[in-house]
């Protein structure tokens, strides 16, 4: 399973940096931090490994772009290091506090059409409802916890720490 990571911040990332969807098959996850402490405002795509023309023509592609910083090859894997853009910090600082609902209007478009054209499947909704803190996901949710949440409440759980950290 890919870390949210991967439908709130990818898209932003993709207006700089071409993400191809062709190549979500062969995705091994996405990362906001490095293990080896501080990373900045960073975004790690690891992919699976392959010696496929095109793929590899894409990884060039990645590494070229003047946002990534450094990459990373694995026995199995390739990770491409990037700066997070610098007009969308707010949304990344948003991201890593769960603050999803204060992603800007335009960032929140941006998400929805990425997931859209790309994939054209129902987590576009479940992410809209998150972003705009939709009340008729607030109640599913309460009736399913069964607990009141507070209408100030974000309707998603802060990003895990470990999950969203990058391993050698």
């Amino acid at each position: 399973m890919l870390n949210k990571s991967y439908s709130y911040l990818i898209p932003l990332l993709n207006e700089f940096c071409r993400i191809d969807g062709d190549y979500y098959v062969m995705l091994d996850n996405v990362y906001t931090k490095h293990h080896q402490g501080e990373s900045g405002n960073i975004i790690i795509i690891s992919y699976w490994y392959n010696n496929d023309e095109g793929f590899l023509s894409y990884i060039e592609e990645l590494k070229a772009n003047e946002l990534c910083q450094d990459y990373i090859k694995g026995d199995e894997t390739i990770a491409i290091v990037f700066k997070f853009p610098d007009c969308f910090l707010h949304e990344y600082q948003c991201y890593k506090d769960g603050k999803f609902s204060e992603f800007t209007d335009e960032a929140k478009s941006i998400i929805l059409k990425y997931i859209l054209d790309i994939h054209k499947y129902k987590d576009a909704d479940r992410v809209k409802r998150v972003l705009n803190k939709d009340e008729q996901l607030r109640q599913d949710l309460e009736y399913r916890l069964a607990l009141k949440i507070d209408k100030d409440m974000e309707l998603s759980s802060i990003p895990d720490k470990i999950l969203e950290t990058f391993y050698i």
